[in-house]
């Protein structure tokens, strides 16, 4: 039964990654949303929106899952706000990967602003210990997108890889590649938890 449930996941995901569609600018930088839960503090660094993003990050883990509240800059022309919230409930499925259902919503604001709403899931699995550790896992999300441009909200699929590598009892180094086309090619950060 764990096998099936685990392959069923599987398959779902690469479904999701192979039918990613793009859109023509969006608001978000890399999510950093391994799909284990925990409390932290980021500072990140990413290639987008606009030609770079510096974003702080804070999640607290409270009894089955965590919330997290992002705030940044991007330089879109002239800088601009980044602000945004998120939540990360870690599944207890049995299976060999670790699953998260993740819910966030962001936007931009500024002389170019945008806004947008996801669902996804982030699976993956950590291999290692407490004091050194690597947790690979991709994020596949559903998302409400309104650009920067005037168009309404459209349906985008979206998703990423992501890399924490804990270097330390309490420091994560964070790598985040999108795998779509659009918004942030990539992102870089630390977590002190």
């Amino acid at each position: 039964m764990g096998n099936r449930m685990g392959r069923s996941i599987g398959l779902t995901v690469v479904g999701i990654v192979l039918t990613a569609g793009a859109t023509q600018a969006q608001v978000f930088t890399p999510t950093f949303m391994a799909p284990g839960g925990a409390s932290d503090v980021g500072l990140y660094l990413s290639e987008g929106p606009g030609d770079f993003a510096i974003e702080g990050i804070w999640r607290r883990s409270s009894g089955g899952y965590d919330l997290g509240f992002r705030g940044g800059v991007a330089d879109l022309g002239d800088l601009s706000v980044l602000v945004g919230g998120e939540l990360r409930n870690p599944l207890a499925l049995g299976a060999p990967v670790d699953v998260a259902v993740t819910g966030a919503a962001q936007g931009v604001i500024g002389d170019v602003s945008g806004a947008g709403f996801l669902v996804g899931l982030s699976v993956g699995h950590t291999f290692g210990a407490a004091d050194f550790a690597l947790t690979p896992y991709l994020h596949p999300r559903v998302g409400l997108v309104n650009g920067f441009g005037p168009d309404d909200f459209e349906l985008e699929l979206l998703a990423d890889f992501g890399f924490d590598f804990r270097i330390s009892p309490r420091l994560d180094l964070r790598f985040g590649i999108a795998v779509d086309d659009v918004g942030a090619e990539w992102g870089v950060g630390f977590a002190w938890r």
